[in-house]
């Protein structure tokens, strides 16, 4: 197979991302044949300097600068996005939040086909207003709420680096302290094949409506040659509540831990909280930031995507997971549950430029920082909107059912 090496710069990918590769399929060299299930080329392929432009680096992708390349280099700039994500929903991953109504028609007065379980897993086939039309193992169809489902975030943004530490050995630490039974362990398989993207890849369930604002916050971030890593989204409630335990036990017997956490702004739950969090209800991230070195172009169906194969992470004001004042990313506390509340406080002296450019990729897409960890981001609008829910569960998927859009 002939490969398309493509060289792209900042301003190059922010025109690139998420475009439809219909007609380039159909009008590209008839000796370059491309499969709906693989990637258009292996090849690593480095950033050019920001000055090159655009148009030459969709020639370097075609090799030579023919009339028949720059007519197919002005049909790619000129493509429309397909998709609201990078891959369409179709025959993604969800799971039930909580215990759910399959419906037979996607309104309010429906007929109740069945009720899932917390956790349940099915294909997401097709998005209709507030609801999803989806699939379940057992073959039966029906709708449920938006509000009530996770996606398998890779599955619709596999651009993103995922690392889901909790998943193999934890990260958490305090003032630099391993946190008895937590750090250095994994307390969930993480990690399965994905049919969809061929590949093994972490499962990462966030609640669908957040799943717009992080591809929006990643596409923000390629458009500069960065990338989000993503190291948690859902967090099981088992797992929540041992490193709370555990922490607190650690503190009282260690007077570094604790006043590594508190003083007279902070205290132990704005770095670990007790209870049902965020993450719990899949409308949390701990996510930090990469700049991207080599990448390969994926491509799956009709559309492309990026897929990156050599990354740097920035540096940040600490590890992520490390659950103290280095951690913070302002200068004082600010309740998350107030919309753009954060906008009113000072960032900490101790945020990097990496962290800086996180925060502003997430919070340009529509997420909102946590005071005290500089790598966390919520939704708070649709935090408020789903409202109180019993998250008292753990869900674990047991494997990935992802299929081929």
């Amino acid at each position: 197979m002939k490969k398309i090496i493509l060289f792209v710069t900042s301003m190059a990918i922010s025109s690139i991302i998420g475009i439809s590769t219909g007609y380039f399929l159909a009008n590209a060299q008839q000796n370059i044949p491309v499969s709906k299930e693989t990637k258009v080329s292996n090849s690593e392929n480095t950033l050019f300097e920001k000055n090159n432009s655009l148009e030459e680096s969709i020639f370097s992708q075609l090799n030579t600068q023919t009339e028949e390349n720059m007519f197919l280099s002005s049909q790619i700039l000129s493509s429309n996005q397909t998709t609201r994500f990078e891959l369409p929903i179709n025959n993604s991953m969800g799971f039930s939040l909580i215990p759910t109504q399959l419906i037979d028609m996607p309104n309010d007065h429906s007929n109740i086909i069945k009720t899932l379980n917390t956790g349940e897993t099915f294909l997401i086939k097709e998005e209709v207003g507030e609801w999803l039309l989806v699939e379940l193992n057992t073959g039966e169809v029906g709708y449920i709420s938006i509000m009530n489902t996770m996606i398998n975030l890779p599955d619709i943004v596999p651009s993103i680096i995922y690392n889901v530490t909790n998943s193999y050995g934890s990260l958490f630490r305090s003032s630099g302290k391993e946190i008895p039974n937590v750090t250095g362990l994994g307390f969930y398989q993480g990690i399965y094949y994905n049919e969809r993207l061929g590949k093994n890849e972490f499962i990462l369930p966030v609640l669908y409506p957040m799943a717009q604002k992080i591809y929006n916050a990643q596409q923000l971030a390629l458009k500069q040659g960065d990338t989000l890593i993503i190291y948690e989204g859902y967090r099981p409630y088992d797992l929540q509540n041992l490193v709370y335990e555990e922490l607190t036990r650690l503190s009282k017997i260690d007077p570094e831990v604790m006043s590594g956490m508190k003083n007279s702004y902070w205290h132990i739950n704005w770095f670990i909280a007790k209870g049902i969090s965020t993450h719990q209800i899949g409308l949390a991230i701990d996510v930090s930031l990469a700049k991207i070195n080599k990448f390969d172009v994926g491509q799956i169906g009709e559309h492309l995507y990026f897929d990156i194969t050599a990354f740097e992470e920035y540096t940040m004001p600490s590890p992520i997971h490390e659950l103290s004042t280095k951690a913070v990313s302002m200068k004082t506390p600010v309740a998350w549950q107030t919309p753009f509340a954060w906008q009113a406080v000072e960032i900490s002296e101790t945020m990097t430029e990496g962290a800086k450019k996180l925060r502003e990729y997430c919070t340009g897409a529509g997420l909102e920082p946590l005071a005290s960890e500089w790598w966390h981001f919520n939704d708070v609008p649709n935090t408020h909107k789903l409202g109180n829910v019993p998250a008292h569960h753990s869900i674990k998927p047991q494997e990935c059912i992802s299929q081929t859009p």
